[in-house]
Order: structure tokens, then C-alpha cells, then sequence
């Protein structure tokens, strides 16, 4: 996994064989909606195991026979976070009401995919992509991060050479990279999904959705004064510009935000509206939203609090679950890891 082994990827789906491999797909949420509530969503490609050919086990093992949207992948990742419990989605965490009452939507129902064991394994083995693998530019001393990059085709939006569907009209390939993963990963406290479409030739997973993933992964300590769950040392260098950096502490850190104090524009008109910015503590075994939850401005009957994760499309990016929180979004006092899910 920490050297994108195609050929390891196959043999551990081999011994699955097509039928486990098809069911963990899908309880994975991969070939249906999420339910998140967006009516642009996509069910993504998952086709029907007895449509299989003996050469899609090896292709749906690294992902060329099926599709996934960005939160679809995102929400796969969480089931590792949770300790391998899928959490669905949801763009809207609660109601605010014009008085300032806050009312959380009930979660939706959540179901045990793999193992909490099963799920640490593999929390191991997305760290080493970072710690030593593709990934491992991007790592952030202080904060271990669990994450996968990823690289593939896309197909052409019109077919063009019968043997060959990823061929495009300029008789070249283009290419989707993707960067998705949670941290810290022994306490893990945000996930982020980065999806590039149609990126330069030769690019990477970690060479153009790391940056993102990274800038993301740096603004949310920074906003949500994450503590580190490792020992940063003076001599720690930063793997990319911005990486959190301290001398070493006595005992534990904290990060702090980018400016004391600083409010920003969208907290600005919040206030000005009258509506609450700041998420209630909660119990992470009770609630389905991320730690950044955020609360949303708008007018009239009342206002609604976004759930932690966004989306956002510019020049055929996405990113998910990742989310700018409002000054003053308040953490869990809980200290089990978070229950992801929450858009």
C-alpha cells in the first residue's frame, strides 16, 4: 500500500475472490448514493458481480472497473477513522432558529463495515504511505497522517479509438489524481478527500492533490488548534511550506490559530446577523458531524449549521470534508476520536 503496488493490491483480492470483493465495495458505500442530500449526486459504477469477467477482479482491485465521486471516497476513508463503523454524510448538522436555538438533525443510522482490528491494520498502513511511501513529502511532524494517493485514466467524453476508451480526440491520455486520508491517526480529528481531474501529463496523487491536501490539512490545526499526538522537537523540519514547527515542550501542545484573535469576513456577517457561529461540545458515540462544524448565515424562519465537510468545484477540482470552521466552532470533550461523516 505505501508503494501503490498494483500487483500486491491484486493478490489480496484474489484471495477475496470476486463475490467478498464485490460485497466490501459495497459496504464500503461504493455504487450507490450517499443520501447526503445533494440532487446533483452520482451513484458512481459498481456493475453487478455476475457481470464480471474473470480479468475485472484484478481491475476492480485497483480501481479501473468501477467509479467513486470524491464523498463517496471520502466517506470509505471515514470507515477507517471510525474504527470501521460507516457514518453517512450529511451536508446540514443543525437549524438555527432566528432566537439562536440550535437544533441538531438526528443522525442517520450508522453500520459496522470491517472490524475496529481490521481497521487499525489498515490506519497502519496509510500512515506508511506518508511516513515512507508516496506520499511521504506531505507528512506534518506532530500530526501522523493515514492517507493514499491515487493516479488514473480518465475515460475520453467521446469515444474515439474502439480498442482503447481512454484514448482522447488529441490521442493522448489524461489523468485524475486524488489525495485522501485523516489524521492525526492515532486520534484521528479531520478527513480530507482532494480530487484533480484532467491534471498536466506525468502528474501524480502526490504531486498535485498533496499540495491541497497539505494547505487543507495546515489550515484546520491552525483554525481548530489541534494538538499534536507526537513529541515536535526544534530540530523537526517542516515537509512543506507552513508545517506546524515547535521547540520541545515539557508536555503537550497546542497549536495556535493563525492571528490570536482574528475574525474573518464570513464571521463577520454572521455576527451582523445575529446567528450563533460556534458548534456545541458533543459526544462523539452520539453525533455523526465532523469537528468542523461550522454555522452557516441566512435569513427568514432561520438558518442552518453546516456539518464540518464542503464541496467545492473550481477548474475540475473537489475537495471534501474539509471545511474552513467558524471562530469559536467548539470541540468535543470527549476524548474518544471523532465520529466523521458529517459532508
Amino acid at each position: 500500500l505505501a508503494k501503490s503496488s498494483n500487483v500486491g493490491t491484486i493478490k489480496i483480492a484474489q484471495l477475496l475472490g470476486k463475490d467478498r470483493l464485490h460485497q466490501a465495495l459495497t459496504d464500503f458505500g461504493f455504487g450507490r448514493r450517499t443520501g447526503v442530500g445533494s440532487p446533483a449526486e452520482s451513484s458512481g459504477l459498481l456493475p453487478p458481480v455476475a457481470d464480471w469477467y474473470p480479468s475485472d477482479l484484478a481491475a476492480s482491485a485497483i480501481g479501473t472497473h468501477v467509479s467513486g465521486t470524491p464523498i463517496q471516497i471520502w466517506s470509505a476513508y471515514n470507515v477507517i477513522a471510525n474504527d470501521g463503523r460507516y457514518v453517512s454524510p450529511r451536508l446540514v448538522d443543525a437549524t438555527v432558529a432566528p432566537d439562536g436555538k440550535r437544533t441538531p438533525l438526528p443522525a442517520r443510522p450508522t453500520r459496522q463495515v470491517i472490524s475496529a482490528a481490521a481497521a487499525a491494520e489498515v490506519s497502519t498502513a496509510l500512515a506508511a504511505v506518508v511516513a515512507e511511501g508516496t506520499g511521504k513529502q506531505w507528512s506534518m511532524p506532530g500530526y501522523p497522517v493515514a492517507a493514499k494517493t491515487g493516479t488514473s485514466r480518465m475515460p475520453s467524453p467521446k469515444r474515439v479509438d474502439k480498442k482503447d476508451g481512454y484514448r482522447w480526440a488529441d490521442g493522448v491520455y489524461h489523468y485524475v489524481t486524488a489525495f485522501t486520508g485523516f489524521f492525526p491517526v492515532d486520534n484521528p480529528q479531520v478527513s480530507i478527500t482532494v480530487l484533480l481531474e484532467d491534471v498536466p501529463p506525468g502528474s501524480s496523487g502526490a504531486t498535485t492533490a498533496g499540495p491541497v491536501f497539505s494547505d487543507l490539512a495546515h489550515l484546520a490545526i491552525r483554525e481548530l488548534a489541534i494538538a499534536p499526538t507526537q513529541a515536535v522537537t526544534a530540530s523537526a523540519k517542516p515537509a512543506s511550506p507552513g508545517a506546524v514547527q515547535a521547540a520541545a515542550p515539557a508536555g503537550p501542545l497546542r497549536a495556535a490559530p493563525a492571528v490570536a484573535g482574528a475574525v474573518n469576513a464570513t464571521d463577520k456577517q454572521a455576527a451582523a446577523r445575529g446567528v450563533r457561529t460556534s458548534a456545541d461540545s458533543h459526544d462523539s458515540s452520539k453525533s455523526s458531524t465532523s469537528r468542523s462544524a461550522s454555522g452557516g448565515a441566512g435569513n427568514g424562519a432561520g438558518t442552518t449549521a453546516a456539518a464540518g465537510g464542503s464541496t467545492s468545484s473550481a477548474a475540475g477540482s473537489a475537495t471534501i470534508g474539509a471545511s474552513r470552521p467558524t471562530t469559536g466552532a467548539g470541540g468535543s470533550s470527549s476524548t474518544r476520536p471523532r465520529t466523521y461523516g458529517a459532508g
